[in-house]
Order: C-alpha cells, then structure tokens, then sequence
C-alpha cells in the first residue's frame, strides 16, 4: 500500500520528470532497463514484455540498445 508521503513524493517526480522530452526519454530508458536491474533478463531485449521491441522496430534504438551496460553506468540506481 502507498502511503500519503509516497504518493506526494511520486507525484512531484512524476511531474518534474516529465515536463520534456529529456524527461520522458530518461523514464523510458529507466523501465526498458529495469528488468535488467532486478535480474528478470540478462539485457532488455531479453524481456519479452518490454516496449524496446516496438522501439527497435521504429528504429528508436538499436536492437542492442543498453547491452553490456552496468547498473553504475546506467544512471539507474535505488
């Protein structure tokens, strides 16, 4: 269950976060990599529910896109 001081802090990241499209880029790079992060793939494309592939298909990213790219080096942590 979120508490009340959750919601409010997601909200305001939510809502600073997204106000670009550097923003919505980080978002996006942030959930494509986070299968990754909780070891459920080895790579992002290895995760077969992931909206990389339709990015990849509309040639938004490389189909390696993130590979070989650890969790320091992703910008991602907890």
């Amino acid at each position: 269950m979120i508490d009340s001081e959750t919601r409010v802090s997601l909200r305001s990241t939510q809502a600073t976060s997204l106000r670009d499209e550097a923003g919505l880029a980080r978002h996006v790079d942030y959930i494509h990599l986070n299968p990754v992060k909780h070891g459920h793939a080895g790579t992002p494309v290895d995760w077969p529910y992931s909206s990389i592939h339709r990015y990849i298909r509309q040639g938004i990213v490389p189909a390696d896109w993130a590979v070989g790219l650890g969790e320091s080096e992703s910008g991602f942590g907890e």
